[in-house]
């Protein structure tokens, strides 16, 4: 309904019609409300919405573009957000949202260690809230192993820990084993060329 101000302005309105018997006879009674507020406040936060949709894809789509694996957890070690550097098939990459590496691993029939391992990690991260780092050796369907180097960075958002990781992925599966013995200052090379 409309309702119409003095000035011809209209406004929304909102009629509550009521009925009641006294005496035998039947009477009406109507309630009449302005809902201008109520609906500036719903366009307000239409609005607001909107923005905050558009700032996420703004932020998602520099995330997509990094070429760095990134991946973000909940405090439940469940994956949030995977970028495509991360798992280049985008339909694994829909598939690990809002699983944990346990899940990820038992859908691509991939060895339980690698989920003990990460989870290893990420309740470290969670209790020393400090970044962490370490080799991940992953065997792919076709036997080949892939080495990439990972760290796991602690982000704090409003005060509270949220896990986040973001490997510094080195892809070591075409380098010798002379090359994998000097791993540890391999990582430092690529620390301090990333900060």
């Amino acid at each position: 309904l409309k309702g119409l101000r003095k000035n011809q302005e209209s406004f929304p309105l909102e009629l509550i019609l009521t009925s009641f018997v006294f005496r035998n006879k039947t009477f009406f009674s109507a309630v009449l409300s302005d809902k201008t507020k109520e609906q500036n406040l719903l366009k307000e936060r239409e609005n607001v919405l909107v923005q905050l949709e558009k700032q996420k894809s703004f932020y998602e789509s520099i995330l997509n573009e990094i070429p760095v694996d990134i991946a973000v957890f909940d405090k439940n070690h469940k994956y949030q957000f995977v970028n495509p550097a991360a798992i280049k098939n985008e339909k694994y990459r829909a598939l690990i949202i809002g699983k944990d590496d346990y899940e990820y691993n038992m859908a691509l029939g991939r060895d339980k260690k690698i989920a003990d391992s990460r989870r290893e990690k990420f309740n470290h991260v969670l209790k020393q809230k400090k970044p962490i780092e370490w080799r991940d050796v992953i065997k792919e369907k076709d036997g080949v192993e892939k080495t990439i180097l990972r760290k796991m960075y602690p982000i704090f958002n409003e005060g509270k820990l949220v896990p986040s990781l973001l490997p510094e992925k080195v892809s070591l599966a075409a380098c010798s084993e002379i090359f994998a013995a000097f791993l540890p200052w391999s990582i430092d090379v690529v620390s301090f060329a990333n900060f």
